[in-house]
């Protein structure tokens, strides 16, 4: 009987210390895993798992407000798509050169259409009292109290130099006009008594966007 209860007694005290040991073993290995430099928890400071919802078509994240970034996130590493506007650098056209283009397009098509300057000059009394128009070279412009006079040079196809004058009483050619020595100019005007330097009145002129071989850009402008 009593060699029984010693055997029971034995067993249970056996029991009793793996059970003890289980238990401290098992807070040793916590406070170790707590303790090692090396363990990284699975919830870092700003770092949270991205839920595994999928977003509906067209519609886009928006990040709350209230949860804190992370270090190194980056918004394009999510695999949705993101549209960036594209700023283009497109060239604006000058104004001023895109008229002064159109006018000499202009001027070239009614300078090859009609000109009668070499008419005018071998007999321009024929022309009094008519519009002349054709393609002149400029030489100067001089400023008068009302509006310009102009003097322009013609080539005859003898290499005769020819020179006109014409006056601009109604201020056609503007204010500043970019006149230049040496560049050549569609003109029309009326002759009134059919002659080269007199009463001759600026109807149009254009730019042809032409000019001699020695001309270097100089004002006209006297």
């Amino acid at each position: 009987m009593n060699f029984y209860r010693l055997r029971f007694i034995n067993t249970l005290f056996i029991l009793l210390i793996g059970v003890a040991i289980g238990f401290l073993f098992k807070k040793i290995g916590r406070k170790t895993a707590a303790e090692d430099p090396s363990y990284k928890p699975v919830y870092s400071s700003g770092n949270y798992l991205k839920t595994t919802e999928t977003p509906k078509t067209g519609a886009r994240r928006v990040a709350d407000s209230s949860e804190p970034a992370g270090e190194e996130s980056n918004p394009m590493d999510d695999g949705e798509d993101y549209f960036l506007p594209v700023v283009g650098q497109a060239q604006e056209k000058d104004p001023g050169e895109a008229s002064r283009t159109e006018q000499a397009s202009t001027a070239a098509a009614e300078n090859a259409a009609r000109d009668e300057i070499p008419d005018f000059v071998k007999n321009p009394a024929s022309y009094a009292q008519k519009n002349v128009s054709g393609r002149l070279q400029m030489i100067i412009a001089k400023r008068l109290p009302k509006g310009w006079r102009l003097n322009f040079v013609y080539a005859d196809e003898n290499r005769n130099l020819n020179y006109l004058y014409v006056d601009d009483p109604e201020n056609v050619s503007g204010d500043s006009p970019d006149f230049k020595i040496g560049y050549f100019y569609y003109v029309k005007f009326l002759s009134g008594n059919g002659d080269l330097k007199n009463n001759n009145n600026l109807q149009r002129i254009y730019a042809t966007g032409e000019k001699t071989q020695w001309a270097s850009g100089v004002s006209a402008i006297e």
